[in-house]
């Protein structure tokens, strides 16, 4: 990466997402927002939060204006309706992180990027301008594969203001999360620029580090097309939809490297606390249960063969429900995630005409 032109020395300008005095902070960002969102992501997004060091703060960062100028969600046809589209679908995520895992949720400090741009936009604004004329627009291009567009451009400047927002502090740790390989250029980059930053260090601050916790796949098959609708569990799929995709499920005797239902076992079902209750016949070893420190158990039975793929599948199936329908009733109980699933809905019914 590019080392950022040194910046004249002047007053550092910058967004306090936090405020000053504040511990240690563990800030995650969340990926774009999408209609139909997978189990894996929140998933994803669950194991970068517990990354966190005991007594730190933890920070879930919801970039809804960056998710605009990339135009990951269409709502209408206007701004507005796009914006309404892709708060209601960061809302409903936060709704469905809070069902699978309400415990460490209760302790995570929610922000939305919007709401901490508009309390100080001077500053903010003037901090994305500054991180432009840091670096040369090759470098800025770097950070993701996609920016020939103008929207990930600004949006990777975004980035690097979201960073100097969150991870400057003066005597305390800050680090800056996420599982997905393009925000942690973007955030590579917010260092890289901090660490040249004159006033940066004229402040008495110290660059955030960037930690990547390592996403896992919940994929159902191994060579599943894009538009496959049954390639991966969805957090809002129905019973009739959890049964198709799991009967479905590649899961070949004995194999652990690719095996979609001990992936989803271990971390929808082990993983969010429940347990998975396999039922076979006597002559087979009878009724095995697992809970969740049994993970690694689970799949030494099924490497060895003590579990056949006709007992795992269907109680993983069964499992994986139970906790999908844990979420569904956590939306439909809340007013405002009900509206929020409303809304998504409509916006992907939009989509889909296109």
């Amino acid at each position: 990466m590019a080392e950022p032109k040194e910046l004249r020395a002047s007053p550092l300008r910058r967004l306090q997402a936090l405020p000053d005095g504040h511990g240690p902070a563990w800030a995650v960002f969340a990926p774009p927002p999408s209609l139909s969102p997978t189990a894996g992501a929140a998933l994803d997004l669950l194991r970068c939060l517990r990354a966190a060091p005991e007594g730190w703060t933890r920070v879930l960062w919801l970039s809804d204006w960056s998710a605009l100028s990339l135009n990951c969600v269409s709502g209408g046809k206007t701004t507005a309706d796009d914006l309404k589209a892709i708060c209601a679908a960061q809302d409903l995520l936060v709704g469905c992180l809070r069902a699978l895992d309400p415990q460490l949720m209760a302790g995570v400090v929610v922000r939305r990027q919007s709401e901490a741009i508009l309390s100080d936009p001077s500053n903010y604004w003037i901090s994305v301008i500054n991180a432009g004329r840091a670096h040369s627009l090759g470098a800025i291009r770097a950070a993701d594969e996609n920016s020939e567009q103008v929207g990930f451009v600004i949006a990777t400047l975004m980035a690097v203001a979201d960073a100097l927002a969150l991870g400057a502090a003066a005597g305390t740790g800050r680090v800056l999360c996420c599982s997905s390989p393009r925000d942690a250029r973007s955030l590579q980059l917010a260092v890289a620029y901090l660490e040249g930053c004159a006033a940066y260090k004229a402040a008495g601050l110290s660059p955030p580090e960037v930690r990547v916790v390592e996403g896992v796949s919940l994929a159902l098959k191994a060579d599943a097309a894009a538009a496959d609708a049954d390639a991966e569990l969805l957090l809002l799929d129905g019973q009739p939809d959890v049964q198709r995709k799991m009967k479905k499920a590649f899961c070949e005797p004995g194999n652990t490297a690719f095996c979609p239902p001990l992936a989803v076992a271990r971390e929808l079902v082990l993983g969010c606390g429940a347990s998975l209750e396999v039922k076979r016949r006597e002559e087979d070893g009878g009724d095995r249960a697992f809970g969740k420190a049994d993970g690694g158990q689970l799949a030494s039975e099924f490497a060895a063969g003590a579990l056949h793929p006709g007992d795992l599948k269907p109680a993983v199936r069964d499992a994986a429900w139970g906790t999908l329908s844990r979420v569904r009733a956590a939306v439909a109980a809340d007013k405002a995630l009900a509206a929020a699933e409303k809304e998504v809905a409509k916006a992907a019914k939009k989509n889909k005409k296109k």
